[in-house]
């Protein structure tokens, strides 16, 4: 397990929501798009616009996103028992069925960075649109120490 990850700058929140919720040593991470320096990576639909190669690409960029929100809330990932779940979003035509693919990039971030504490359980959605015309987006719940 890495102990310095190297993460983004954490995007801005971008709505009336809080990035990070913390509540009885479960922390609820927002979801989170593929920003780099508070600008959209990755928009368009996977499937029409986007292949599957770049999609694994904008889900990696989501995970990372992800830890550095959580990373910023909790002043660094130490505290972090276990990931618990991983919900990824993908914004998909009707006939793409790789949902899953698209988001194990996000899950094989998640256990480079976290090792074993990484595992997760995990859901990979198809929708029609997210957010910004974002191509994917990911939220997880992680339990951390107090």
């Amino acid at each position: 397990m890495n102990t310095e990850p190297i993460l983004p700058q954490p995007s801005r929140a971008g709505g009336l929501y809080t990035p990070v919720v913390i509540h009885q040593g479960i922390a609820y991470v927002s979801g989170q798009l593929p920003r780099m320096n508070n600008e959209l990576q990755f928009p368009g639909r996977v499937g029409a616009d986007i292949d599957l190669a770049t999609a694994r690409e904008a889900a990696r960029l989501c995970a990372m996103q992800a830890l550095a929100t959580l990373d910023r809330e909790l002043g660094g990932l130490g505290r972090v028992i276990r990931l618990l779940k991983l919900t990824g979003y993908v914004a998909c035509t009707e006939g793409f069925r790789q949902q899953p693919a698209v988001i194990d990039a996000a899950s094989e971030y998640f256990n480079e960075v976290l090792g074993p504490r990484g595992a997760h359980a995990r859901s990979a959605i198809g929708v029609f649109a997210l957010p910004h015309g974002a191509a994917v987006e990911v939220e997880i719940t992680v339990a951390v120490r107090e």
